[in-house]
């Protein structure tokens, strides 16, 4: 479904990610794990079209959306969870919602809408309260909901267990399971490695902007390799 080459990206001219390649299918997750600064983030946000490509192809249902703008990308069906969740917190739940839907018809945005208060019950009981006085973990909820309004086919979250209490990561965890299940793929970056190595397929491990070391999930478990790369 998604198929990257050799990508490499970057601010301005300088790049802090090379040489990334990977093939996701669907109903796959490809976690990215690493240090600070070893280049997650900017690879998600090269995937959306957010931060300069300085090479490299990124295929997406076998068509190169390599030079898409981001809103053509998420028309395409990728959508992005970003980190520190990134919701306005003077707007109400469901106007967050509306907000991530915006791109749809209003019978597609109820649609969505709906869906996100079954992943969600508690979104709905806080439909019309303002997103800013949630609590952490209702937060992520919200920023996932928000990401899942255009029903992509890829899912990118960046850091969903970031300062959340371990109740709130396992819920979020659960829907993306859920998610997982239904034919969703996800990439996902996470400094729970333990959380990525559950929850991943395939693993790739990035250091100072390149691959360390890649393989599924079972491999990396058994074989420690985090513990042996990065102590």
């Amino acid at each position: 479904m998604l198929k990257v080459l050799n990508l490499n990206c970057g601010y301005g001219e300088s790049s802090v990610l090379r040489g990334l390649s990977f093939e996701l299918k669907e109903g796959e997750v490809l976690s990215l794990i690493g240090p600070n600064g070893a280049g997650k983030t900017s690879g998600l946000l090269c995937l959306m079209g957010l931060v300069d490509c300085h090479g490299g192809d990124i295929f997406f249902k076998d068509k190169n959306i390599t030079s898409l703008p981001s809103d053509k990308r998420i028309l395409e069906g990728l959508a992005v969870v970003p980190e520190g969740r990134r919701i306005f917190p003077n707007l109400t739940v469901f106007e967050n919602l509306m907000a991530g839907g915006h791109i749809l018809t209003s019978e597609e945005c109820e649609k969505g809408i709906l869906k996100s208060y079954e992943y969600f019950p508690i979104l709905k009981e806080r439909k019309n309260q303002k997103a800013g006085l949630l609590s952490g973990g209702e937060q992520q909820m919200l920023a996932v909901s928000r990401g899942l309004m255009v029903n992509p086919k890829v899912l990118v979250v960046d850091e969903i267990s970031l300062g959340l209490m371990p109740k709130m990561v396992d819920e979020c965890y659960k829907v993306l399971k859920k998610l997982k299940d239904e034919g969703l793929s996800i990439i996902l970056v996470e400094q729970n490695t333990e959380k990525a190595l559950e929850f991943g397929d395939k693993i790739i491990m990035l250091e100072a902007g390149q691959i360390v070391w890649e393989g599924d999930s079972v491999t990396a478990t058994k074989e420690n390799i985090v513990q042996k790369i990065f102590t």
